[in-house]
């Protein structure tokens, strides 16, 4: 017999044989709950259930079924199961910003790498930096690995000296630095190029245009920014790949003249090999020095000092002195 009841479906048979004195025990039976919500009411239920079967039981005269099925009252809710049960739900996405003790007001951010193999110090290594951006005490530094480093600046100026100024060298070798905003991995913050101005020399002066200088340029790396003119060269600020060799003269084909040729030279560069062309170690110390043929191909011609501020100026007044000491033109 099914009885709807508060909706609920009771599910009942007794043996007709049960008397009023016992009716009680004789309505006891198992009780399965399909909804959980439902707990509470599901108890009251089943003690009302064995008052509701007795006077059923009595009102059709003990005939609720036959006599040899087993006592049981079942309830059952109406409420299905929530599909998917199993299925994880979808984690709320962290907001950064939201963080309580999340880094407030401007942070100026590097990531630093010192391009080479020679033993060092951080500390050491630090400290001559700072002394190079007129710093009374060293910048913060934590180290990563991989000569690597997270640096920190307490200006907004000197972030952008050192992000956009340099090469900056420790011992002659390259300390490369890249803005870093915090939301990043380490791990993806790729440090294999380093900023370099080349001047380009001996150019027509009806090629001395920022389009002509640009393809030549772009034969030595990728041309971020173009000076004016000096004497007889162009400046050319490029990014070169730390794996390339470096590369002492370009080519190009002009029209009525053929393939020119212009020499390259590198202002501030850090150490190069000889041998095998390359920024990062002496050749004494180039790994491939025993498939080297020719021996050194490269010298020191190929360095020359940083363009120096107020050098145009006195050279357009030879009366005047030049201007010296006043840092480089980064």
């Amino acid at each position: 017999m099914v009885i709807r009841f508060f909706g609920f479906c009771l599910l009942f048979d007794a043996d007709p044989t049960t008397t009023n004195t016992n009716r009680h025990t004789h309505t006891d039976g198992y009780l399965a709950v399909k909804n959980s919500l439902y707990g509470d009411l599901a108890a009251k239920a089943l003690r009302l259930g064995s008052d509701l079967v007795w006077l059923l039981r009595n009102s059709v005269g003990g005939d609720l079924g036959s006599p040899n099925l087993d006592r049981r009252l079942v309830l059952i809710g109406e409420q299905k199961e929530q599909e998917g049960d199993g299925e994880q739900e979808e984690e709320e996405e962290y907001v950064i910003e939201e963080e309580e003790d999340a880094v407030q007001g401007p942070c100026w951010m590097a990531v630093a790498r010192f391009y080479s193999g020679q033993v060092y110090k951080t500390g050491v290594l630090f400290n001559e930096l700072s002394k190079a951006w007129v710093k009374a005490l060293p910048v913060p530094v934590r180290e990563l690995r991989d000569n690597r480093f997270l640096v920190e600046f307490d200006s907004e100026w000197l972030w952008k000296k050192v992000i956009f100024g340099g090469p900056w060298t420790f011992r002659g070798d390259a300390v490369i630095f890249v803005p870093y905003d915090g939301l990043q991995r380490f791990s993806e913050v790729v440090i294999e190029s380093i900023a370099l101005w080349i001047r380009v020399y001996d150019i027509l002066e009806r090629l001395m245009l920022d389009g002509f200088v640009r393809s030549l340029g772009n034969k030595v790396g990728k041309v971020l920014e173009i000076a004016e003119a000096r004497m007889d060269y162009k400046r050319v600020k490029v990014d070169f790949p730390l794996d390339k060799p470096i590369v002492a003269v370009v080519k190009r084909k002009v029209q009525g003249r053929g393939i020119m040729e212009f020499n390259v030279r590198y202002e501030n560069i850090p150490h190069f090999c000889f041998l095998c062309e390359r920024i990062g170690h002496a050749d004494r110390e180039c790994p491939d020095e025993a498939e080297m043929e020719g021996g050194v191909k490269f010298g020191t011609a190929l360095r020359c000092s940083p363009q120096k501020v107020g050098y145009w100026e006195a050279y357009n007044d030879p009366g005047s002195r030049p201007k010296i000491n006043k840092g480089s033109e980064f």
